[in-house]
């Protein structure tokens, strides 16, 4: 814990001097005390089985050696362009033992000036790379039983040799789905206090089992996955691609004979086991599993209520840039929904909350919860990023960002609270994407939901998947309604059979936006009444009687005179169903916002006005020339593009008619037409792309920024 004068800052850690001496993350005592012990087993999708032992591994890992050495000079990166498979924990471990580091990606993986010089392949897949000719064959070998061959990568602009004093293990590339790629490499010196820690904390002894194929093998938990078994003489499990893919098949591998011992897999994998399948398979009486990890995603409430003689079950976090994990906290009973991001795995590491928008470090209060984005810093575990220089040989503490907003709690323990640009603006109110999911997960029926945001349309989706498929969609939206503030309430509710997800086991957001983040289908038997009749029952359940279909709610029913605002309604909602209305008809309808604000005017009257609304889409088009002229009266200099369209207002009171519009520049106008007078003129935070809706009533607009 450091603290100055004014701020106090909850940094957790030890400082001390990183070691520049070399290390390996092989043990080779553990292969010659274990000869004869399994070491790898590899199911195929054939049904078939297949065993290695720790003394044919490491003969695989002298003859990788050997090649490597003959062919690449010591300290450049391998690129491997393997599979799960015995062969590839043979390659690695003969890469670790030269001076060389490896990359686990495909061979066509863009990381521009980062190309390795040398890829390991399998040999039946170079039909791919026949027309490649940036790619020629040095070496035809069998590495337990598959045929795999060395590379030379031909590009002209290969990166320059690894520093020996940076002591690199691998490489790993991002994939991007919180930003832009990186190309991350990671010194031994990192990566080893994650071994050696894990596996105290995880009692991993030569007896267990670990399951290696939960994550691909170009995402760093796999690397841990298989280096702590490969430390402590145990047996790696290993499945082919199809069997990892196909959750009934893979339960079957991993909880039959001889089942695994060890899992560490992200909360959304785990969730494509069924809750049956959960009780009574992975956590049953006759389960061998004796540890359960999750992490990559917040930890999930599908084990609540679950139990397991002798199981312990961990919530675990990092990031990729000081790979691979940094804090760890134990779900004990009773701590459902609740489990912390732990504490570090190891003395160098510090964790630190900043701001969110100024990155400054928050003030602390050892009495309330403060919230910010964590920093995870240390004077010995650096990754270099992109070619980073001169950040191994520096002994201040090197602090990456998480992205991940944070809550500090009084119990002095960090909580995940979403990702910080989860945070969207919906009609310039800031929602917690985050926040919806929270709720939306506690509904009983629900599995697991998911909520996304078209920034285009601004419409706000909440997917999710439900124990039964015939589902009530109406009592979910009363829930949501009762535990969400108005602002966070979603514009649809979609069910889905299963979320799709990324290559790292996550779900995958940007897939699901172009998914459903697109314009629905107009139902030409739909009015705009009855379309506004359907959209309020929506996002107010109340019924009209104008309204098609039978709706039914707890709530009673409205009489029609009443307002938008007497109804419940707020401006937000107001301009959530006009903006459902414009996407649905494609028609733009002048002072429906006002209308719905006033509450001089009811429901009806609001419905009326619709019915008389013609929608484009569904009358015939009319077409005549006529002969017109175009005068310029007026001129008017606002500085910046002109998006909106300009709202006309006869003012009774005041007997004229004024003109408002506003303009990129952030400014609105209001002109006297009569006059060509300039009324006023306002200044906004932002930008304006709307229209200026006027109040009747109480003669005054609205528009927003």
């Amino acid at each position: 814990i450091s603290s100055g004068k004014q701020i106090e800052t909850r940094a957790v850690g030890k400082h001390f001097t990183p070691k520049k001496t070399r290390k390996n993350m092989l043990k080779s005592e553990v292969f010659s005390d274990n000869v004869h012990r399994s070491a790898v087993r590899f199911h195929r999708d054939n049904g078939s089985s297949e065993m290695y032992t720790y003394g044919q591994l490491w003969d695989a890992a002298k003859v990788v050696q050997k090649v490597i050495e003959k062919w690449q000079e010591p300290g450049v990166v391998v690129g491997v362009a393997l599979k799960h498979s015995p062969a590839l924990v043979g390659v690695l471990c003969g890469i670790c033992l030269t001076k060389s580091a490896f990359c686990c990606l495909k061979l066509h993986k863009n990381i521009e000036k980062h190309q390795p010089a040398h890829y390991f392949a399998y040999q039946h897949e170079l039909a791919s790379l026949q027309k490649d000719q940036n790619f020629e064959i040095l070496e035809d070998l069998y590495i337990l039983s598959e045929r795999v061959v060395l590379l030379r990568n031909k590009t002209e602009t290969l990166p320059p040799p690894l520093k020996p004093q940076d002591n690199i293990a691998f490489c790993v590339v991002t994939s991007g789905s919180t930003g832009t790629p990186k190309f991350v490499q990671v010194p031994t010196q990192c990566i080893l206090p994650n071994l050696e820690e894990l596996q105290r904390i995880f009692r991993l002894t030569a007896d267990d089992r670990i399951y290696a194929s939960a994550s691909p093998p170009s995402f760093d938990p796999f690397i841990v996955d298989v280096f702590l078994g490969l430390r402590c003489g145990a047996c790696l499990v290993l499945v082919e691609e199809t069997i990892r893919l196909d959750g009934d098949r893979l339960l079957k591998v991993l909880f039959g004979e001889d089942g695994i011992t060890f899992l560490q897999i992200t909360p959304s994998l785990l969730r494509r086991w069924s809750r049956t399948s959960l009780e009574r398979v992975v956590l049953g009486d006759g389960s061998p599993l004796k540890c359960l990890v999750l992490g990559g995603e917040p930890f999930p409430d599908v084990l609540d209520g679950l139990k397991k003689s002798g199981l312990r079950i961990f919530n675990i976090y990092g990031i990729t840039e000081m790979s691979c994990w940094a804090t760890i906290e134990q779900a004990l009973p009773g701590c459902e929904g609740q489990v912390a991001l732990g504490t570090p795995i190891d003395d160098s590491v510090e964790l630190e909350l900043r701001d969110v928008e100024t990155a400054e470090i928050v003030a602390l209060n050892s009495t309330e919860s403060v919230r910010g984005e964590l920093y995870l810093g240390s004077r010995v575990r650096k990754c270099l990023i992109d070619g980073e220089e001169g950040m191994l040989e520096s002994e201040d503490v090197l602090y990456r960002r998480t992205g991940d907003l944070v809550e500090l709690r009084a119990d002095g323990k960090y909580y995940y609270l979403g990702r910080c640009d989860d945070m969207v603006k919906r009609f310039g109110v800031r929602v917690s994407l985050a926040q919806i999911e929270q709720v939306g997960d506690r509904y009983q029926e629900i599995i697991k939901s998911f909520a996304v945001f078209d920034e285009s349309s601004h419409k706000l989706l909440l997917l999710y998947t439900a124990i039964d498929k015939e589902f009530d969609e109406q009592s979910v939206r009363q829930y949501l309604r009762a535990n969400l503030p108005k602002s966070h309430h979603p514009d649809e509710l979609i069910q889905v059979q299963s979320f799709p997800l990324t290559s790292h086991g996550k779900i995958d957001r940007q897939l699901l936006k172009k998914q459903y983040c697109c314009k629905a289908d107009v139902d030409t038997s739909m009015n705009l009444q009855e379309f506004f009749a359907e959209q309020l029952f929506k996002l107010l359940g109340i019924t009209l009687n104008f309204s098609r279909g039978d709706h039914s709610t707890k709530r009673a029913k409205l009489d029609r005179e009443c307002s938008f605002v007497d109804a419940g309604g707020t401006s937000m909602q107001a301009v959530q169903l006009v903006t459902s209305i414009q996407d649905q008809f494609s028609v733009g309808i002048l002072n429906l916002i006002g209308m719905l604000l006033d509450k001089t005017v009811s429901l009806k009257d609001v419905a009326t006005y619709l019915d008389d609304v013609r929608c484009g889409s569904n009358e015939p088009t009319l077409e005549s020339t006529l002969k017109i002229e175009v005068a310029i009266k007026f001129r008017f200099n606002m500085g910046k593009c002109i998006d909106t369209t300009p709202t006309i207002f006869k003012s009774v009171n005041r007997n004229r008619t004024i003109v408002a519009v506003g303009s990129h520049s952030h400014r609105v106008i209001v002109l006297d037409l009569d006059s060509d007078e300039l009324v006023s003129e306002l200044v906004l935070p932002d930008r304006v792309e709307s229209a200026v809706s006027f109040l009747a009533e109480a003669e005054c607009g609205l528009v927003g920024c």
